[in-house]
């Protein structure tokens, strides 16, 4: 899941390049949005309609559709 992440954050970094070379300070703000929009925007929809309990230990997983979401 990491290096799918890495691996967007590159992509999206070479389509919209700043000026000068990619580096890792240029893909920092475009893996910070991946990480913003496909993990945590859905995670705290899911806890603000109380999908989740407090205590609840979560298990994100990846499938074909995106991030799962599992209560342990």
């Amino acid at each position: 899941m990491c290096l799918g992440i890495f691996g967007l954050a590159r992509r999206q970094a070479l389509e919209n390049p700043t000026p000068g070379k990619v580096t890792t300070r240029n893909l920092a703000r475009p893996l910070k949005r991946i990480v913003q929009e496909q993990l945590l925007n859905p995670l705290a929809t899911k806890l603000l309609e109380g999908e989740f309990k407090p205590g609840d230990r979560i298990k994100v997983t990846a499938d074909g559709d995106g991030l799962v979401f599992k209560a342990k």
